[in-house]
């Protein structure tokens, strides 16, 4: 049977017994158990004595004077553990009463004329090594880490920062002198290490070393680069690397040393602090290194490694094979381009389209002259380069900046800035690539919409990936109107803020509010924050399905400035908020604003000075490169809204916005138009079809019913429209359709409707407005796809049924004993399970609870909470193709239309956990795994399923997981409760009754939650386990879960230490 290590650790089902000096129980003979008394008489022992080994190495040191550091003074004091180290370079420190000795430095003083080198005798000379805590090899390497920790430190570290400081010296030691990390640390004889038992011999050889703790202590007091021991150890390390880099590992048993006696390393004839033996110009006091030998020392020499490249401008200075900087490369790939080009991605309508920057240079400046976007057959529209625009603080206020940007190429740098406005300007990093033959979908910025993957650059294709960093605060406004609720229960709410005054409310709604009564603005999808008049500003998730409760993430703090005339509201989203809104986080930077531009209250963002600005990346490409990128992405059809006026317009109103937006794709055919139907859904939610017949005419359709007969014609690039009607005829409607995109499904177009009618006190009056859309191609005589428009709010169940009126035949809801389970975009899990009573049971993250579901007389779905509870939602299956449920949505509480996607799910089919790479038990596992391979189970296991994921969201109300299920594959129960504060408590049972440990939680990286327990085991020890578990597979009921668990039982908690690994399901208790 297997015993969990908790288990054992508190006692419940073996005893462990520690045997010292003094004994303290039965030996069996030749079996090795402990073996426990019936009864126990107490007995007086001996002392237990404890030691700890340290061994001194260069070759391994006998006789030299080892002790450890008690009070840090790096001196051997009275009070503190030493003695001589003896064969083998071992030093037995008799620890007795020292607690935890692995948090003390080690130290070991080699004296002349008593410390033997095993390997090479007598030592030539005093030195002082050390090795910083925890570490039981003390090296001329360790001493070097030690040295650079010193350096490093204040001792106000914490352990954590400790540990990221000692990884970074070790990796600049291991770098200097070219040997490998892990070879910095430990015996290197033992181990075989050539390179680092050559190093070591040559750091001693050199002399560097302190000759005593009193020079040890003057050593770390310093770390200015021009202290005689930096520079020695510079000089040394250079000359050891020179050495190791050309040296094969099974040859430094014959390579000489570096230093030996005909070397002056006693004499320092400038003064510099490096004597004459390691000094390049022995005679020139500010020069002690000449990397190239040209007799120019390097601190004059502008160009150190004599490969024409000086070093300001060269990637490494000291490396002839690396010469000129990426950045002098990129410079010079665009000052010798007549022309290049940038490809960016933006966002309209949720669907992503692809822009094209065409840049001319001229000498050191290079200037934006064209601005393109990619239609869907891969053409360029040209756009104004106005079109090009952001909304920006300047000096004269809020700012539409457009009309393109400026490179400067100057003094070795890129700095880009907005052409007519070079106050506001940017840093450019880049990076060259060649690019012929590679793969244009892995070697492109990933915008995921490759036509084919295969597909490669051809020759002659170079880019230059660059980023971007402010060179000052850089305030922009996003142009969309803020969602502000009012905090009356949905009324009010709106996009209609004036003032930032309206934005800001006297009191909290307080921690877990009703969402209702929170007045705040909204920051995307079920999250906002609070505007507190104290300057508070909280941060919200708002639960709209369920508890109808707000959950506060956390609080900082507002301020309102005023900035070039303009008012200003700023807070910084903090990193835990971020974390906890996972997808629905959509902004380029933490830094938000708002501010109020033509009437209107909008939201921006700060990009900080010296900041990278995130997800700003793109590329500079030859005309080659970019023309292979149009030619393989295929992007998605959208509208051009540019230029839209809803009243008031005139024709040169409509032409300019069809030039705006690239003008006319192709020119409209009476083949294209002939027994098709076009649909398209209007701004206000209402269907419209338009049905082409070959004599002129085209019939209209509103909300499916025909309504009138237009005349159509083909005028140019484009068709006409038109009807009169009224009494004789004097009110008419009139329309011009340019085609501005299209593919075999559909029209982006840009229009100019101009109505003459009566209106309500029976005046005749003329409208023309400019609008644009996407139509929906049918057969004339097919069904239509069912496109859900999302409308966030106030919408009607009416406007609802009027969006499925459009959608031709649905599929059939067979729902009564099936179930379906949607994944969000943060991997949590929503599934109903529906009954043939009419019950349901609707499970959140696995929680379940009861709900009633009915077909009302529309053929839609109703849910509701309960028998007489209002209504929850309204659903209507529209698409059930490629395994997919789509479900067009009727949110009651938000009164909100959106769609959605479920998975059919069949209950009768078991959740089974994934035993790949288990270590599976025998009283112990019988395999440890690291937790990189914990990490390749968890990968091989969620290959082809359905996924949930640990993350704040998740958890957001707390949950409790548990075994106990006849499918789980341990023979032990186990329960986890995660308190949504991080705090929790793990259960355990094996029969004996629940032991309970306290335990507290957190995301240790994404889909990964870490579990740290600390306890007291049977034997008054106090232990630690740390569990880290991912989820493998779902059906929104059972979780399949892996779990890799370090312990101070098994074989440590460190980050490097292997732990135990298995798999197991778990399921919230069945509790409403």
């Amino acid at each position: 049977m297997k015993k969990k290590l908790l288990a054992i650790a508190l006692g419940l089902s073996s005893s462990i017994t520690l045997v010292g000096c003094g004994g303290g129980g039965g030996d069996d003979k030749n079996t090795g158990k402990v073996t426990t008394p019936a009864v126990t008489v107490p007995v007086t022992t001996a002392p237990t004595s404890v030691f700890y080994n340290v061994k001194v190495i260069d070759g391994y040191l006998k006789n030299a004077q080892v002790w450890l550091d008690i009070n840090g003074d790096k001196k051997l004091d009275d009070d503190e553990p030493s003695i001589f180290s003896g064969s083998g370079g071992v030093a037995q420190l008799d620890v007795t009463n020292i607690i935890n000795p692995e948090q003390y430095s080690s130290f070991a003083k080699i004296i002349f004329g008593q410390t033997v080198d095993e390997d090479t005798g007598p030592v030539a000379n005093d030195y002082v090594m050390s090795a910083p805590p925890g570490e039981k090899e003390i090296t001329p390497l360790s001493t070097l880490v030690s040295i650079g920790i010193a350096h490093s430190t204040d001792g106000t570290e914490t352990a954590e920062e400790y540990a990221v400081i000692q990884q970074a010296v070790m990796t600049k030691i291991a770098n200097a002198l070219g040997i490998q990390e892990e070879d910095v640390f430990g015996d290197y004889i033992a181990n075989g290490s050539g390179g680092s038992s050559y190093a070591a011999e040559n750091i001693v050889l050199s002399k560097i070393l302190p000759n005593d703790t009193d020079e040890f202590i003057t050593i770390i007091a310093d770390n200015s680069d021009d202290t005689a021991f930096n520079k020695q150890v510079s000089v040394v390390s250079d000359m050891i690397k020179d050495v190791v880099e050309i040296t094969a590992e099974e040859d430094f048993d014959t390579q000489v040393s570096i230093f030996d006696d005909d070397d002056d390393l006693d004499t320092d004839s400038d003064g510099d602090g490096l004597p004459d033996g390691l000094d390049a110009l022995p005679n020139d006091v500010n020069e002690w290194l000449d990397s190239d030998g040209d007799l120019i020392g390097n601190n004059a020499d502008p160009d150190d490694d004599n490969d024409g490249v000086i070093d300001e401008l060269d990637i490494d200075p000291l490396d002839p094979a690396l010469g000129i900087s990426e950045t002098k490369q990129v410079i010079q790939f665009l000052q010798g381009s007549s022309a290049f080009y940038t490809l960016s991605e933006e966002l309209n309508n949720n669907v992503s389209e692809l822009y094209i920057d065409g840049f001319t240079v001229n000498g050191d400046l290079a200037v934006t002259e064209s601005y393109e976007r990619i239609r869907t057959d891969n053409s360029l529209a040209l756009l104004s380069t106005e079109m090009s625009s952001n909304l920006l603080l300047t000096l004269s206020g809020w700012t539409n900046v457009g009309g393109g940007y400026t490179l400067d190429l100057a003094d070795g740098m890129l700095t880009a800035y907005p052409t007519d406005y070079s106050d506001i300007s940017y840093q450019i990093t880049s990076v060259m690539s060649e690019l012929s033959g590679l793969n244009i979908a892995e070697n492109s910025i990933n915008w995921g919409m490759f036509i084919d993957d295969s597909t490669v650059y051809p020759e002659g294709a170079i880019s230059a990936l660059f980023s971007l960093k402010a060179n000052q605060d850089t305030y922009s406004l996003s142009g969309e109107d803020l969602w502000v609720l009012r905090g009356n229960y949905g009324v009010g709410d709106g996009s209609d803020a004036t003032t930032l005054n309206e934005l800001i409310t006297a009191s909290s709604a307080g921690d877990n509010p009703d969402s209702g009564l929170v007045h705040g603005v909204s920051l995307g999808q079920h999250v906002g924050v609070e505007l507190v008049a104290d300057n508070t500003v909280n941060f919200y998730t708002f639960d709209f399905s369920e508890t109808e409760t707000a959950q506060k993430i956390a609080s900082t703090t507002w301020s309102l400035t005023s900035l070039n005339g303009e008012e200003i509201i700023s807070f910084t989203v903090p990193q835990v908020v971020i974390d906890s809104w996972i997808d629905r986080w959509e902004y380029d930077s933490p830094h938000i604003i708002f501010s109020v531009y033509q009437d209107r209250v909008i939201r921006g963002s700060v990009q900080k000075s010296g900041e990278l600005i995130d997800g700003d990346k793109s590329a500079f490409m030859n005309e080659i490169a970019k023309n292979a990128v149009v030619g393989a992405v295929q992007v998605d059809i959208t509208v051009c809204g540019s230029g839209d006026i809803d009243t008031d317009a005139n024709l040169d109103d409509f032409e300019q916005a069809v030039s705006d937006c690239g003008g006319s794709s192709k020119p409209i055919t009476s083949e294209m138009l002939i027994a098709q139907s076009f649909h398209r859904i209007t701004a206000q939610g209402e269907s419209r079809n338009h049905i082409f017949s070959d004599d002129g005419t085209v019939v209209v359709y509103e909300q499916g019913i025909e309504s009138y007969t237009q005349n159509w014609s083909i005028n140019g690039d484009s068709i006409q429209l038109s009807n009169t009607f009224g009494e004789n005829g004097e009110e008419s409607n009139n329309s011009i359709w340019v085609l501005l995109d299209s593919t075999d499904a559909a029209w982006s177009m840009k229009a100019y409707d101009t109505s003459t009618y009566r209106d309500g006190d029976d005046q005749l009056v003329t409208n023309s407005e400019v609008w644009s859309g996407l139509l929906d191609l049918r057969d004339a005589d097919g069904a239509y796809n069912c496109e859900i428009r999302y409308n966030p709010g106030p919408a009607s169940i009416d406007e609802f049924n009027a969006q499925l009126a459009v959608c031709g035949v649905l599929p059939e809801m067979d729902l009564a004993d099936n179930s379906i389970l949607r994944i969000t975009g943060s991997l949590q899990t929503r599934s109903y399970v529906f009954n043939f009573d009419n019950t349901a049971f609707y499970y959140r993250n696995g929680v379940k609870y009861n709900r009633i579901w009915a077909i009302n007389d529309d053929g839609n779905l109703e849910l509701h909470n309960g028998e007489e509870q209002p209504l929850n939602y309204i659903m209507r299956l529209v698409d059930d193709s490629n395994g997919n449920l789509k479900f067009a949505v009727y949110d009651n509480g938000r009164q909100s239309i959106w769609s959605t996607t479920y998975k059919a799910v069949d209950l009768s089919v078991d959740i089974l956990a994934c035993e790949y790479l288990d270590s599976e038990w025998d009283d112990a596992p019988r395999i440890y795994r690291s937790f990189d391979e914990f990490k390749q189970a968890v990968t091989f296991c969620q290959d082809g399923k359905l996924l949930a994921a640990f993350s704040d969201g998740l958890i957001d109300r707390g949950i409790t997981l548990t075994t106990g299920d006849a499918l789980n594959q341990a023979d032990d129960v186990d329960t986890y409760q995660f308190n949504q504060d991080g705090s929790g408590v793990f259960t355990y049972n094996n029969g004996a009754g629940d032991v309970s440990v306290p335990m507290i939680w957190v995301i240790h990286e994404e889909g990964i939650i870490k579990v740290v327990m600390e306890y007291t085991d049977g034997n008054d020890v106090a232990q630690i386990a740390h569990d880290y578990l991912a989820i493998v597979e779902t059906n929104g009921i059972d979780f399949s879960v892996k779990v890799f668990s370090r312990g101070s039982m098994l074989q440590g908690i460190d980050d490097t230490d292997l732990g135990e690994l298995e798999s197991r399901i778990l399921k919230v208790p069945d509790v409403e």
